[in-house]
């Protein structure tokens, strides 16, 4: 009976040591510059079509 209790006996409790968790995300290589929301307004104000009138017809 004490060959079979020590056999099972578990370890000694210790505390968890805290480690940072590893992202797939944080290896993705990142674009080198972020455009700043300035660019990004410019950028899309030049994409618009320009506004053309058409000439009156004079009949």
């Amino acid at each position: 009976d004490d060959a079979a209790s020590m056999t099972h006996r578990k370890p000694p409790l210790a505390l968890t040591q805290p480690k940072e968790p590893e992202f797939l995300t944080a290896r993705r290589v990142r674009p080198v510059k972020v455009k700043s929301s300035a660019e990004l307004e410019e950028e899309m104000l030049a994409n618009i079509p320009k506004f053309k009138a058409r000439p009156v017809n004079k009949k």
